[in-house]
């Protein structure tokens, strides 16, 4: 009996760690490479609406992301990771949007500069290129520029132009700041 209990809980310890096996074979790979916000069976929240601050900010998590490509939630690190494909995106719902202009303050590490991005919600854009911050976990947050939000809920998309050299980022949080 005890050597059954102990197998049942390695066999928990493994599906929480890796994901179902039946869920694995069926998709043809780890959960992860189906874009679900997932990694090794942890869930975040991919696609789960982002509501203003009492101040109206909005606080983009990492968790709340819907990705495509490579890029996934690591919440070991609280971060997307594995940004290394042109066609990786990050896409967050905003809700309750009060129209105007919003500071973006975005916090990630890259061990490469020089590799362009773009942050898009619906006409608005900004167009930048990674800083290194002396490595992948080594966060630093700067003062993107200004996104133009209008309407009452708005996707706000973040992906690389063009071909990557490297890894892109490890994105950690991005914050819009209304400015009065």
């Amino acid at each position: 009996a005890e050597h059954r209990t102990r197998l049942e809980a390695l066999l928990v310890k493994a599906m929480k760690e890796f994901g179902d096996p039946v869920d694995f074979e069926r998709s043809g790979g780890p959960a992860s490479a189906k874009n679900t916000g997932r990694k090794r069976g942890r869930p975040g929240k991919p696609g789960k609406p982002i509501r203003p601050r009492k101040d109206g900010s909005f606080v983009l998590k990492p968790e709340f992301a819907k990705t495509t490509g490579s890029l996934r939630y690591q919440s070991d690190r609280q971060n997307l990771g594995a940004w290394s494909r042109a066609e990786d995106s990050a896409a967050f719902t905003l809700e309750g949007i009060r129209t105007g202009k919003y500071l973006v303050l975005f916090s990630y590490g890259t061990s490469r500069g020089g590799q362009s991005y773009v942050i898009e919600a619906g006409p608005a854009r900004i167009t930048e290129k990674t800083e290194a911050t002396g490595g992948m976990k080594n966060y630093k947050e700067y003062e993107i520029g200004m996104l133009d939000l209008s309407g009452a809920k708005a996707t706000l998309t973040i992906r690389p132009v063009g071909k990557l050299q490297s890894a892109l980022m490890n994105y950690r949080i991005m914050k819009l700041v209304p400015v009065p």
